[in-house]
């Protein structure tokens, strides 16, 4: 004699395997192609909408956000210099009587200037100093919001710099301070002109 739970389970087998058969037949590989394709257009229809009202809110004021840009662009340059009334500072104190420089050499105000008019014209820069010694601080401190690498003073390093960067790139030299412009490598130019 069969339980009443034997006969239960008997019943939602059959009706598992029932599902199953009529699962395999609704089911077939055109209708799940159908329904891919179909969902796969949906998607696309979907994003060429969304793609065309973001571009046409764009278009409908470019002249904003072009300004928004150069204003953000002009608020961010600012930002990374120093301001030149705090960089005049910085030269007066370095070059006034009340400081040394290491070594024994102190620099002289033109020396200073000249590169601190460099440094203000092209700061935020990569800068390498040659020398490392009191006056490591201002250096740094007139490139704020950029790299400035510092190597050892050395003669026979000052004349290999000198060699190696050619004289046809010296645009300034006032001293021991020696400013030189290197071209881009898109310029076409020989090395050492």
């Amino acid at each position: 004699m069969a339980s009443p739970m034997h006969a239960r389970r008997a019943k939602l087998k059959s009706q598992l395997v029932s599902a199953k058969a009529k699962l395999k037949h609704h089911v077939t590989p055109r209708r799940l192609l159908l329904l891919s394709a179909a969902a796969a257009s949906a998607f696309l229809l979907l994003l060429t909408l969304r793609t065309l009202s973001a571009a046409a809110a764009n278009t409908s004021s470019p002249a904003p956000v072009v300004v928004h840009r150069s204003q953000q662009q002009q608020r961010d340059d600012q930002c990374d210099r120093v301001p030149a009334g705090v960089a005049e500072a910085l030269v007066h104190y370095a070059t006034s009587n009340a400081t040394a420089w290491g070594r024994g050499r102190r620099r002289s105000a033109e020396e200073v200037a000249a590169t601190a008019r460099a440094v203000s014209r092209r700061a935020p820069c990569n800068l390498l100093v040659f020398g490392l010694g009191h006056g490591a601080a201002l250096w740094a401190a007139l490139n704020h919001g950029s790299r400035t690498v510092f190597l050892e003073e050395d003669d026979a390093l000052d004349r290999f710099s000198t060699a190696f960067l050619c004289g046809g790139y010296l645009k300034e030299e006032v001293g021991n301070l020696r400013r030189f412009a290197i071209p881009s490598h898109k310029e076409g130019m020989p090395f050492c002109p």
